[in-house]
């Protein structure tokens, strides 16, 4: 990836078969925030989320310096199957080390 500025150590995944992705303000069925649902196979999965510069990526910005249509996203989030021990994924809250 032309544009990655960091990646997160995978994060352990066990699946019933749906999973729901939002943002923090969307934890809990309460909130009223729209989740995307994706089916998902059961079963162990590991999650690797990348952060994008996308203001590096030409073009991303428009002449108003606001985000153009077609800038890459802020972060892309990759979910695998994976089998290894629950202890070899990662357990920390925040998802980036700060430098």
């Amino acid at each position: 990836m032309d544009y990655l500025l960091v990646s997160s150590e995978p994060y352990l995944l066990f699946s019933d078969g749906e999973l729901e992705l939002g943002g923090l303000e969307g934890v809990g069925n309460y909130s009223g925030v729209e989740i995307v649902r994706i089916s998902l196979g059961s079963g162990q999965y590991a999650i690797t989320v990348h952060l994008l510069d996308w203001q590096a990526e030409p073009g991303s910005q428009g002449t108003d310096e606001n985000l153009s249509p077609d800038a890459l996203p802020d972060s892309i989030v990759e979910i695998f199957a994976d089998s290894r021990e629950p202890s070899c994924y990662r357990v920390k809250i925040e998802t980036f080390e700060r430098a």
